[in-house]
């Protein structure tokens, strides 16, 4: 089994400016878990993936930070990390 491939878009460097390295830690840590969790169920459910619009999907790191990402081929292409209110105002500008 092809391993998932996690690929970036440039709004999502854009967005971890703003967070610490600690946080930014806790983001990568996040991903990992993601990808390690693409095709099992069961597992996704303890991650808090979530569907928002279309494509587009959310998984938490921590309690305040969503990361919203899409599938493409597969793949995990993340576009956004931010808070409630920043993913919700990055998803009406963008979805």
């Amino acid at each position: 089994m092809e391993a998932v491939k996690i690929l970036t878009r440039p709004s999502y460097f854009r967005s971890l400016k703003k967070f610490s390295v600690t946080e930014i830690s806790e983001i990568n840590a996040s991903i990992a878990r993601l990808r390690e969790a693409m095709g099992k169920p069961h597992v996704h459910s303890g991650l808090s993936v979530r569907k928002l619009r279309r494509a587009i999907f959310e998984i938490r790191a921590g309690l305040e930070t969503r990361i919203l990402f899409a599938r493409e081929s597969g793949d995990i292409v993340l576009v956004f990390a931010g808070n409630h209110n920043q993913a919700g105002a990055w998803l009406k500008e963008n979805v």
